[in-house]
């Protein structure tokens, strides 16, 4: 996955303000945080900022702290880190909105799928 930074002027890299804070926007809209030693960092060592919540909030430690721990790399070994199947889901749609009372986990993206026309119907 490539990323690409949303900025007024189209800079990109260390020109551009998500380089300082370690957080990211891609063009789909989602939110990637820095965190180089969790098991799930991509190759540039970011990882989705929504399942860091999750997975915070599953540890019932703060964000800060869940990002802190992944930084220097001390996950305390019964940590619960979200596995592959595990699908994130934005409440209200908006997908840069990451707080634990927007998120709703799934155990698998059938599950999500189940769930999508049922919140199209109560909405519509």
């Amino acid at each position: 996955m490539s990323f690409y930074y949303r900025t007024k002027l189209g800079t990109r890299g260390k020109a551009t303000p998500a380089f300082k804070t370690g957080k990211v926007v891609t063009v789909d809209g989602y939110v990637y945080v820095l965190c180089y030693n969790h098991p799930r960092a991509n190759k540039k060592g970011y990882v989705l900022e929504h399942r860091l919540v999750i997975e915070a909030k599953l540890n019932h430690v703060t964000l800060d702290k869940w990002l802190q721990r992944g930084i220097k790399g001390n996950y305390i070994k019964k940590s619960k880190f979200l596995t592959k199947k595990e699908v994130v889901h934005h409440i209200n749609g908006i997908k840069t909105d990451n707080r634990t009372e927007n998120l709703m986990l799934f155990k698998s993206n059938a599950e999500h799928t189940k769930y999508e026309p049922m919140q199209r119907k109560l909405n519509t």
